[in-house]
């Protein structure tokens, strides 16, 4: 029988569901039970086809608030989108700065796009849905996507190194998408693979910024490959490495 932490128990009131209800659902996250996950104070809906928004990843927001240019239009993009949490929370953030913003939302998987299409549809005024896109993508396979210069680039790409999937919690690993996950041997295979296609297309703008949630185990030395690109490391509220602030070194500084 499944023990109620208090977590759960002020989303289980929230949604006016009975403690007993959820008690033989095993190991199941009770977001994907429920469907819905709270992200910056604001309701998403997710399910199986989706990571779950962890709290986090809410620290990217700042991070762009952080590093704003003074611009009135920002382009953005999150990549690997999932849910659009990251991507959907950030556009509403900027625009009750009365900044203006474009911002597309790219994910491989069909499904977690339609995932995300149901909370831009809810979460996104009806006059607003024009400076949103969405964009079925491996990374920026899409042509549409190479022939656009960006303000903001958001990754939260599959980081966990594999060999450590295997002994993630159950509650992760047994119902979580494993394409959200796995981020091949080192848990750098697909934010390589996107930070080489962002330099080979020259996708940022001059002031603009790469922001990407890492593994604790990654470091600014495992970015030096990419000499083009000057990155910060910026630890989370516990002192782990979780984010990568990265923004284009000017061609004669290279």
């Amino acid at each position: 029988m499944r023990k109620i932490t208090p977590y759960e128990q002020n989303l289980l009131l929230k949604n006016k569901i009975s403690a007993s209800s959820v008690r033989d659902i095993g190991d199941m996250p009770l977001e994907y039970f429920i469907g819905k996950a709270e992200f910056r104070d604001r309701d998403f809906f997710v399910n199986k086809n989706v990571l779950i928004p962890r709290i986090e990843s809410e620290q990217m927001l700042d991070l762009v608030l952080k590093n704003l240019s003074g611009q009135s239009l920002y382009n953005i993009i999150d990549i690997g989108a999932g849910s659009g949490a990251i991507g959907i929370s950030t556009y509403l953030e900027l625009q009750q700065q009365n900044l203006n913003v474009h911002l597309t939302i790219v994910d491989v998987s069909a499904t977690a796009l339609e995932v995300a299409q149901k909370n831009v549809n809810v979460l996104i005024p009806l006059a607003e849905l024009k400076n949103i896109s969405l964009v079925l993508s491996d990374l920026f396979f899409v042509r549409s996507l190479q022939e656009t210069r960006y303000d903001f680039i958001l990754a939260n790409l599959p980081y966990i190194p594999t060999d450590r999937i295997e002994g993630l919690d159950s509650s992760v690993k047994d119902y979580e998408p494993p394409l959200a996950l796995d981020g091949g041997k080192t848990g750098l295979d697909l934010i390589y693979l996107m930070l080489y296609e962002i330099r080979d297309y020259d996708l940022l703008t001059d002031d603009g910024k790469i922001i990407l949630e890492i593994d604790e185990t990654h470091d600014v030395k495992d970015f030096a490959i990419f000499p083009n690109f000057a990155p910060e490391l910026v630890k989370d509220e516990f002192g782990l490495n979780r984010f990568i602030v990265l923004k284009k070194v000017p061609k004669f500084s290279q």
